[in-house]
Order: structure tokens, then C-alpha cells, then sequence
């Protein structure tokens, strides 16, 4: 599997006023939704996967956005993230490092499995560092069952755009018409 660079999620991304970008979206009616699954140990790139994603002109759903959320996590907190799920179009999840740390990525990545298409779930694997290895993401291997968005030269264009890819292959699509 191939991973977005800290680097590259950076120059892919603005990180300028984003949560106020991700609230004037959400009044626009029409345009995808996405819901983001990440680590609370990468608060310090999320932002830069929700700019890039707000960058492709779509509404990102982060769960500690939400202020409808409860400030101590409950059964209430899993039940709205279930409906928030649902009701978006999209599941991505963040993969980094920190995720097999987390207990919420595999539930959320388990419930949207059960409850989208296989189309619909992308992973966005992102490496703090450019040493970090593959092996470090042992444990979760199912990971590789959904498509991947990375940095890619499409076969149809032979442009090296954020492109996204089956598990099984290296002929994408741009993120943007994955999207829709």
C-alpha cells in the first residue's frame, strides 16, 4: 500500500480557517458527504485531511466538530456517530500510525463496511515520516480491502494527481470524480 507523506498531505492542503470553511459547506445542499475516521493521536494532521478534502468540494463530517456530540464519550456518542455514518455518502478513514491504537477506527470502519458499499470506504494512509515502514501498520491488514487514496499517475491521463485505487490494482480515478 502506498502512503501520503505528512509532506504531501501538507502541499495538497490549506489549512486556513478550515473549520469555518467545513460550516459554510454544510449550508450548501447538493454536494457529497464524507465522513472522516481518524485517530485522536493525529489531531496534528487531520486538519490537514479535512482542508484537502474540503478542497474537492464536498461537506467532511469530524466527530469532535460536531457540538452536538457529548463531551464525555457514551453509548450516546456511538449511536450518533452510527447516524452520521448512515447519512453520509462517503467513509474515509485516516490511516496513520495511531490507528491500530484506536479503539473507535476499526468500529466505525466495521460499521460502515456492514452498512456501504465497498466503493464508498477509501483509506487515506498517511506516514509521519518518510522511514516510517510498512511493517509499522501490522495488525491491520483488512485495511487492505478498500481503495486507497494516494498521490498516483493515472494510466487515463498520466497526470500524478490525489488519485484513488482499487486494492487490487493501480488504475484509478481522481479523488475528485470518485467523489462525484
Amino acid at each position: 500500500m502506498s502512503y501520503f507523506t505528512l509532506s504531501q498531505i501538507k502541499s495538497v492542503s490549506n489549512v486556513v480557517n478550515f473549520r469555518q470553511k467545513n460550516l459554510e459547506r454544510k449550508s450548501l445542499s447538493g454536494k457529497t458527504t464524507v465522513f472522516l475516521s481518524h485517530s485522536h493521536k493525529d489531531a496534528d494532521i487531520i486538519e490537514y485531511a479535512i482542508e484537502f478534502l474540503l478542497s474537492l468540494n464536498v461537506l467532511v463530517y469530524v466527530d469532535w466538530l460536531d457540538p452536538t456530540m457529548p463531551q464525555t464519550t457514551s453509548g450516546e456518542t456511538a449511536g450518533k456517530i452510527k447516524d452520521r455514518i448512515n447519512q453520509c455518502e462517503k467513509f474515509v478513514v485516516l490511516l496513520s500510525e495511531n490507528s491500530k491504537d484506536s479503539k473507535w477506527v476499526p468500529w466505525e470502519l466495521g460499521f460502515a463496511d456492514g452498512k456501504k458499499a465497498n466503493k464508498d470506504i477509501a483509506i487515506l494512509p498517511i506516514k509521519r515520516s518518510i522511514y516510517t515502514t510498512d511493517s509499522e501498520f501490522n495488525g491491520l491488514e483488512y485495511m487492505q480491502l478498500y481503495r486507497r487514496i494516494k498521490i498516483g499517475t493515472l494510466k487515463s491521463s498520466g497526470r500524478e494527481v490525489p488519485s484513488i485505487f482499487p486494492p487490487d490494482g493501480n488504475d484509478g480515478l481522481t479523488v475528485e470524480d470518485w467523489l462525484g
